[in-house]
């Protein structure tokens, strides 16, 4: 049995978007419903995840599988939030999966949208409790400081990758330059105005040795893809794209690695293994990847993790073009984290949509040329859990 794609959503990436995160995830489901060609009524799953980790309350909802399922008036045998942080989404693709490979349905619809509490509604009364609950990422030992956040702890990441590789801050920096060029062909991209090594080097730093370009950005926005058997995505026409394996793994930390190097990702590497191995595939099969890069130092470690290049060697392959669109293989063609900017929990979704689109030949600009199989990456924590899913055209 094959798991298809069939249907996929996403809305514009921004920084602020005016509807609530009900509404965009509306929208996101509505493209995907009509690029399925079903009607509510069809599906018989809905997965989604949390509306975002700094949700105002009038965002955050629960219940909302149910709520959703209500909206469409469906009998759905699945409703179910998922919520492993930043790899949810793509976490909530397996679960579906497994439950069309089970033979309990045979259309899931996937879902997330993220919408944040910005500063002008901030209230200390109303909303500190989101400091305390935001902080419990990190774990016991380091949030006892007070109100942390997540670049600290990439930047020590990236330094020491920097040290042990001797990779220079002009190298990195020729990341978020690529990805950038990306986004200039991505309508949906949160930034698509072309930079340059010397923009990222005078960026505002934010921690040595990362500036504010070499960093994702606040964003929100909506995705939504749905799944089908077989019987199913033939009847309809989408027969084309299917999930050809899933890998899956963790270290023994929550969110810092602190048992082990900073600048290797084990996980990582076992997961894309398994996945490439569930596929029947090996990485030079792969035409086209979204890796999860929050971070530009990050993203080449994540490279060479995933084994696209030697250890410190990805940022060389970065600035010789082998990651570009018209590259050896294209990484981030929709402009990855930094450039179509980075909603944790629609991540995953947005980055299945790039896919798909590539495979189908419906990415225009940005097309990679013959592109079969591609590869999907996510993660949590500071990648100390991953997942990597491999979709391929039939």
């Amino acid at each position: 049995m094959k798991v298809f794609i069939i249907g996929i959503g996403l809305t514009e990436i921004k920084s602020r978007w005016e509807a609530g995160a009900s509404t965009l995830a509306r929208k996101a489901i509505r493209e995907a419903l009509i690029d399925a060609s079903l009607e509510a009524k069809d599906i018989e799953g809905i997965i989604t995840t949390p509306q975002g980790y700094f949700t105002d309350t009038n965002d955050t909802d629960r219940f909302a599988p149910q709520r959703m399922g209500e909206y469409l008036n469906l009998n759905a045998k699945v409703q179910a939030m998922v919520d492993i942080g930043g790899m949810s989404s793509l976490a909530a693709v397996k679960y579906g999966t497994y439950e069309i490979l089970q033979g309990k349905c045979r259309t899931v619809l996937i879902y997330a949208s993220e919408k944040h509490l910005v500063r002008e509604t901030w209230n200390t009364a109303r909303h500190m409790y989101l400091v305390f609950l935001v902080n419990g990422i990190y774990g016991a030992y380091d949030s006892r400081y007070g109100p942390m956040r997540v670049a600290p702890y990439y930047a020590m990441a990236t330094q020491r990758y920097m040290h042990e590789y001797n990779v220079k801050k002009e190298e990195i920096a020729q990341v978020p330059v690529v990805l950038r060029e990306n986004a200039s062909l991505n309508p949906k991209a949160q930034f698509r105005e072309k930079i340059t090594v010397q923009d990222v080097l005078n960026s505002k730093p934010v921690c040595p040795p990362l500036n504010l370009l070499d960093c994702c950005p606040i964003s929100e926005g909506g995705a939504a893809i749905i799944l089908a058997d077989e019987k199913t995505a033939k009847e309809n026409g989408r027969n084309d794209c299917h999930i050809a394996g899933i890998g899956e793994a963790h270290d023994p930390t929550s969110f810092f690695p602190v048992y082990q190097s900073v600048t290797e990702i084990p996980s990582l590497r076992t997961a894309t293994r398994e996945a490439l191995k569930r596929a029947n595939k090996n990485l030079k099969d792969v035409d086209v990847a979204e890796v999860y890069g929050p971070f530009s130092g990050t993203e080449l470690m994540a490279y060479e993790e995933m084994g696209f290049y030697e250890r410190g060697k990805a940022a060389n392959a970065v600035a010789e073009g082998r990651t570009r669109i018209d590259g050896e293989t294209p990484i981030n063609s929709s402009g990855g984290r930094l450039s179509l900017g980075h909603p944790p929990y629609v991540t995953p979704l947005a980055e299945i949509h790039e896919i798909v689109t590539q495979l189908r030949g419906e990415a225009d600009k940005r097309q990679v040329k013959d592109a079969e199989t591609g590869l999907v990456h996510a993660e949590h924590g500071m990648i100390n859990g991953n997942m990597v899913a491999i979709i391929e055209r039939r």
